[in-house]
């Protein structure tokens, strides 16, 4: 729910449901991409760039190019979002 959420910008409610998915599993990468996205479009970026350094704790070698590497079938406007907010939350390009 929380990506459906997002990509109808309804960014509050895509933030509750990534902030949930991720309490119930904190190792949950993907969640954790949109809770940053989320937070940062939210204009929290406090909050953004605290995730995206949890992010990079638990895979030390993430990077946005990667990230959008691996959603090759998914080359939209959803992923480029998620992408920035990561690239501007702290999270290296390559």
């Amino acid at each position: 729910m929380a990506f459906a959420h997002f990509r109808a910008n309804q960014i509050e409610d895509a933030l509750h449901q990534a902030k949930e998915a991720v309490r119930l599993n904190g190792s949950h990468l993907p969640a954790m991409a949109l809770l940053i996205a989320c937070h940062w479009e939210s204009g929290d970026l406090d909050s953004a760039k605290y995730f995206a350094n949890k992010y990079m704790t638990l895979r030390p070698s993430a990077c946005v190019q990667a990230f959008v590497k691996h959603r090759t079938s998914e080359q939209n406007t959803l992923t480029q979002r998620i992408a920035t907010a990561l690239y501007k939350s702290g999270m290296p390009f390559d």
